[in-house]
């Protein structure tokens, strides 16, 4: 399946996140979105998002762990 997806996490208090070789990036608290496409294997991507055992990849990886409450919505391509 294709499409596009959307995630919604919640970050209770304000962080220092280390973002690979960015560093240390701060986050005030809030809620965060992180819009993709998939073109391939849309579920089986949110799902990876939602996994708490994963090899760090993309960027979102590093902030995820610091997270609440992550809601997805999809828009497949048919």
């Amino acid at each position: 399946m294709k499409g596009t997806y959307l995630l919604v996490m919640a970050l209770r208090k304000d962080t220092s996140i280390l973002v690979g070789k960015h560093g240390f990036v701060h986050f005030q608290k809030g809620c965060y979105a992180y819009v993709r496409s998939a073109l391939n294997g849309l579920d089986q991507r949110i799902q990876r998002h939602l996994r708490k055992q994963k090899k760090i990849h993309w960027h979102i990886d590093y902030f995820l762990p610091y997270t609440e409450s992550v809601k997805y919505f999809i828009k497949m391509i048919i």
